[in-house]
């Protein structure tokens, strides 16, 4: 972080405090000795009120000088203290981030980047994306940092990142925004913070493959089912279930109302199952008889439970199996 620290402190030492003194102190004390020069060789006349008048506009300069650097000297150690705060924030951040020029060389470069990346700042600052990635990432970085300069707004890109420092392929959304001066006067670089995707692409792949998978199963066994959603009201049926119950309409949850389609002689112990479920959570395992949509009464096997989502929705799923009985 050091590195880091040094790598945006401000280039001007040609004007800091004790230059400035100094400076003032020296061409102070040039003219003075090129005018008591100039008296003693009598090329030039000076009267002893004149000299201390010198001496007093020297004084002068010099207190200003000193005033002047004493300012300075604060307002860099303000700028510091302002600059190591930032720094100490962008360090905290959980996520790889950076910070590049308009030149694209990168200015800033977190403990988290270090970590993702596997580079460290000392390796990464005053270089750009050409010099760290392959052509083809650092080519997409510089075009959203285009799009960025250009758009003067934050712009968001799914990245992928080969195998590169000892790492392993990686796939990052990158969020790109601008950077601008304080007087307005144009983008002065690019922040940039990545964040990493890769587990929840695998993730969401797998789920869609045991979606398929588990469909494929539900299809060929014959199962219908369902799942009703506790907060919307809503269900979902699947195919199988329309066919299971002989639909041939085009809006199935619209036309089933399940509960009027109950036989009578099961309609209080599926009630009763039913809010036993749906407040303690418990299994829901029935057999019971529905009317089916051609009106003829057939025998289901129906298990299902209750379950909370990632986004704390609850639901209850079940599926429905046809049962090999004559039903009344």
């Amino acid at each position: 972080m050091s590195q880091l620290r040094t790598s945006i402190r401000p280039v001007a030492s040609f004007m800091s405090p004790v230059m400035i003194v100094l400076m003032v102190i020296l061409l102070q004390v040039g003219l003075l000795g090129i005018f008591l020069y100039l008296a003693e060789r009598d090329e030039l006349q000076i009267e002893k009120a004149e000299i201390v008048l010198l001496l007093s506009y020297s004084a002068i300069a010099i207190v200003l000088a000193i005033v002047i650097g004493v300012i300075r000297y604060r307002w860099i150690q303000r700028e510091n203290r302002v600059r190591q705060r930032l720094l100490d924030v962008i360090d905290a951040i959980p996520d790889p981030s950076a910070v590049r020029d308009v030149k694209g060389r990168y200015v800033m470069w977190n403990k988290a980047a270090e970590s993702y990346h596997g580079i460290k700042a000392a390796h990464v600052l005053g270089k750009t994306p050409y010099e760290l990635f392959p052509k083809a990432v650092a080519r997409s970085i510089l075009e959203i940092d285009a799009e960025c300069s250009e758009s003067n707004q934050t712009i968001v890109r799914r990245l992928v990142l080969p195998p590169l420092y000892g790492k392993g392929q990686r796939v990052a959304n990158i969020r790109i925004a601008p950077v601008q001066s304080a007087a307005d006067a144009g983008i002065r670089g690019v922040v940039t913070i990545l964040h990493d995707v890769t587990q929840e692409e695998r993730e969401a792949a797998a789920l869609r493959q045991m979606s398929t998978q588990l469909k494929l199963a539900l299809d060929t066994s014959g199962f219908g089912s369902w799942i009703w959603d506790l907060e919307t009201n809503s269900v979902d049926y699947s195919e199988q279930c329309q066919a299971l119950l002989r639909y041939k309409g085009k809006s199935f949850a619209q036309d089933l109302d399940f509960f009027t389609r109950i036989h009578p002689g099961d309609s209080e112990s599926v009630v009763a199952a039913t809010k036993r479920t749906l407040k303690e959570f418990a299994a829901y395992d029935q057999v019971y008889r529905l009317r089916c949509f051609d009106e003829v009464y057939r025998y289901f096997h129906a298990s299902g439970e209750c379950a909370i989502d990632d986004q704390g929705r609850r639901y209850f799923a079940g599926l429905l199996c046809p049962l090999d009985r004559s039903a009344n």
